[in-house]
């Protein structure tokens, strides 16, 4: 699950409970931090980490798929550069999201937020692509009149 379908409050608390470098000893932090944790519970990291993995794979292979379908109706010559741009965007890509995994560093969020920027940029990139090469697919077939034979 993206964070950005989570509840707000579950998203603050994991972001707050991630990123605090601090301990807090007393019992009334200590009850409201149990009050929180128990609050988002059901949106640990490490399941916010597997959802996230497959909506990363879902991504790939809707970008894949379209690609494909791209490359099938382009020139040799088309389709070589925009293979090439293709690889060059993935490693941009890469970087990007590594970049920000280490912007949280020693947090527990890092895996989340590199899985969320992996989509982010995948989805992008597919909606780019669907929108520039509009013009190479055919249009979609017209259903059939109601009582046409």
């Amino acid at each position: 699950m993206r964070t950005s379908q989570l509840p707000a409050h579950a998203v603050a608390i994991l972001t707050l409970v991630a990123c605090s470098p601090e301990r807090r000893d007393s019992t009334s932090s200590h009850e409201t931090g149990r009050a929180a944790a128990d609050s988002a519970a059901r949106y640990t990291t490490h399941a916010m980490s597997e959802g996230l993995t497959k909506d990363v794979q879902r991504s790939d292979v809707e970008l894949a798929a379209l690609e494909d379908s791209i490359y099938r109706l382009l020139g040799d010559t088309v389709t070589a550069v925009v293979k090439e741009a293709d690889v060059r965007w993935a490693e941009y890509r890469k970087l990007e999201c590594d970049a920000l995994r280490l912007a949280f560093s020693g947090g527990t969020m890092a895996p989340v937020a590199q899985l969320e920027c992996w989509i982010a940029l995948t989805d992008a990139r597919r909606r780019f692509l669907g929108e520039q090469y509009e013009f190479i697919r055919p249009p979609p077939r017209a259903a059939p009149a109601a009582g046409a034979r």
